[in-house]
């Protein structure tokens, strides 16, 4: 029985922390891995081993207490309690700093904040919790963008780095009969739209690298010229100055009353929001992976998405993608997917085809694959 020390410091709605969850879940099926699950809550500045309390650091002023500082801090004081098991998982790269005597496997999603941080103090950050990346015995990407990244820029040979992609699960599908619902008329009227009002959805943080600012500009050029639509916009800020400025951007563009901001909110509504909508827009600049298109693709929406990074290995040929900062050809994919219900039909078969192939089970099993390789 294979014992590995499995840990996490990524709540349950974030990209990262749905995938960890997700793989625990498939690892914990398998009859030859036992999984002790350690939880660096940075928030609260606590370790959890199994969900109990192991131990906590003093809380600091400023700076010194934010989440990312309590990380180090725990994670300098987990390692003795990992060196017990035959692998030690860390499933984020910001982790890969936790020292230990055992083979240690990290999970990338990327390495974004390394290459583009957000601040001189974000990036000396970023430095001292992916420090660990280069001498990992095991990397796990969750793309090849991330994969091929990583090698460019961090030198890790190939053979270090397996690849298991993200995946949807059973969370995200058709809702049959959806539309005749009484579920579907209280989530219209909650977003106040109108009989006849079409929705661009667009999911994800507002985050400068989310690109909010050309999706919101694409909305109104193709309100423009067709009137009956409604821009919803789901999931938590990630930055104060990135919601002020989505929210400026909105009054700027003159479109605030076809605007609806919300924050996260759960599996079951966001999939229901995303059988509400007639196309998912997301041209973001950089994603790892980028969860939101196949999880739109995999609920049967249109996606109109962006040819950067990792997207078009999510999306491939089911998808229209442009350039994340053309918004000509995003303003007229996204008119041309609202202003035809055969495209829309097509386009959500091929999603959903495309969503098909990403299995979270499959991902585990790569993940389990990769410990092999560090025994």
């Amino acid at each position: 029985m294979l014992k590995v020390a499995y840990i996490t410091n990524s709540g349950p709605k974030s990209g990262v922390g749905v995938r960890a969850l997700e793989i625990l879940k498939q690892l914990r099926a398998l009859d030859d891995v036992a999984v002790t699950v350690f939880h660096l809550d940075g928030e609260r500045g606590v370790a959890f081993r199994g969900g109990e309390e192991i131990f906590r650091v003093g809380s600091m002023p400023g700076i010194l207490g934010s989440k990312t500082i309590n990380w180090i801090r725990l994670g300098r004081r987990l390692s003795r309690f990992v060196d017990d098991f035959d692998v030690v998982h860390a499933t984020n790269q910001t982790l890969s700093f936790i020292s230990t005597s055992k083979p240690l496997v990290v999970t990338v999603h990327d390495i974004i904040e390394l290459l583009e941080p957000q601040s001189g103090l974000s990036g000396w950050a970023a430095r001292y919790l992916y420090s660990g990346l280069v001498g990992a015995s095991q990397l796990i990407a969750v793309s090849q963008y991330t994969a091929d990244t990583v090698t460019q820029k961090l030198g890790v040979p190939v053979e270090r780095i397996a690849l298991s992609p993200n995946a949807t699960g059973t969370a995200f599908a058709p809702i049959p009969e959806f539309t005749t619902s009484l579920g579907y008329q209280t989530l219209r009227q909650e977003l106040r739209l109108k009989p006849d009002d079409q929705v661009v959805l667009y999911v994800g943080s507002d985050h400068p690298r989310k690109n909010v600012v050309t999706a919101l500009s694409t909305f109104a050029a193709v309100q423009h010229d067709i009137p009956n639509t409604v821009f919803v916009k789901v999931g938590r800020a990630g930055l104060l100055a990135g919601r002020e400025e989505t929210l400026a951007e909105i009054d700027r563009l003159g479109i605030r009353d076809a605007a609806r901001v919300l924050d996260a909110v759960s599996t079951q509504r966001l999939n229901e929001l995303y059988n509400l909508a007639d196309v998912l827009l997301y041209p973001s600049l950089f994603e790892g992976f980028g969860l939101p298109p196949l999880q739109a693709m995999a609920a049967g929406t249109a996606v109109v998405t962006s040819n950067a990074t990792s997207l078009p290995e999510v999306v491939g040929e089911a998808a229209r993608v442009c350039a994340p900062t053309d918004t000509d050809c995003l303003t007229k994919a996204v008119a041309e997917i609202l202003g035809n219900p055969q495209l829309r039909s097509d386009m959500a078969q091929a999603g959903i085809k495309q969503a098909g192939g990403f299995s979270w089970e499959t991902s585990a099993n790569m993940v389990r694959a990769a410990y092999d390789q560090v025994l």
